[in-house]
């Protein structure tokens, strides 16, 4: 029988930020459809900011109607591969948290400080000492048992994609055509990414991270997630009173059935 899945706060903060990143996409194709309309009834010869009748410096968008139209469709473009940016960084910080938690909760901790031991440390080095995707997905696999497929492979492209965004702008080099032996923009032109192409991006990303998520997450490492979050709160004088912490950590953390010792423990090293 299959275990009941709890979401562990690392996957449904990796969840919130997947939903910011997508209402910032879904505003900009709105932004876009709607200049398009806006423009369609303006005289093609005239500069943008004065059709719209806009308080915006001149240099700023020295182009006609007609050229914004031209090239609306290439600012989503370069759009996405941005956004490919922010995704492949939730990722990115999802697998590090995770890959911390699970190695505290089973045992890999230090004894008088929130971090691993050298053992953990040692277990956990290729996810928590790179800053990067293709390798530490490859661990992953191995840490928790796991075959991420195709998802895997589409990182390893999309990932190449984040690091020509990230590191040249979002522009060809001779470097990208290497690694992206596939990529249709020629030398020294920016690169594009389509919805189709992110869309799958977000999906394959969420694939990840859920697996990991349903193998790693237990209630033991939930409540060590939730204590964290609390000794966070405590060190800003942020804490709820103690009449209300367990309301508060039911309504903000999900974290219930504890038993009354784990509680009273908890409450003692809060208040």
């Amino acid at each position: 029988m299959t275990k009941e899945w709890a979401p562990s706060l690392a996957f449904r903060r990796f969840q919130g930020k997947q939903y910011e990143l997508n209402r910032l996409y879904w505003t900009q194709v709105i932004s876009h459809e709607a200049l398009g309309q806006v423009l369609e009834m303006k005289d093609k010869a005239t500069q943008t900011l004065n059709a719209l009748n806009m308080d915006i410096p001149a240099m700023r968008h020295f182009h006609t109607v007609e050229e914004t139209k031209q090239w609306a469709p290439e600012y989503l473009n370069r759009s996405r591969l941005h956004l490919l940016v922010i995704c492949a960084a939730n990722l990115e910080s999802y697998l590090k948290e995770i890959t911390f938690w699970h190695l505290y909760s089973n045992g890999y901790k230090s004894k008088n400080a929130k971090k691993l031991d050298a053992i953990g440390n040692a277990i956990g080095r290729p996810i928590l000492s790179r800053s990067s995707l293709p390798e530490p997905l490859k661990y992953a696999q191995l840490l928790f048992h796991l075959d991420f497929g195709t998802n895997l492979t589409k990182w390893q492209r999309f990932y190449k994609l984040r690091c020509a965004a990230a590191h040249n702008g979002g522009m060809v080099t001779a470097r990208t055509l290497k690694d992206i032996p596939d990529l249709t923009s020629p030398l020294h032109h920016p690169i594009g990414l389509s919805w189709k192409e992110l869309k799958d991006a977000l999906a394959s990303a969420e694939h990840i991270a859920k697996a990991i998520d349903q193998k790693a997450t237990d209630k033991r490492l939930r409540l060590n997630e939730v204590k964290h979050e609390l000794d966070e709160l405590k060190s800003i004088g942020n804490l709820p009173e103690k009449e209300r912490l367990w309301e508060f950590i039911h309504q903000n953390y999900g974290l219930k059935g504890l038993k009354r010792r784990e509680k009273v423990n908890i409450e003692a090293e809060l208040y």
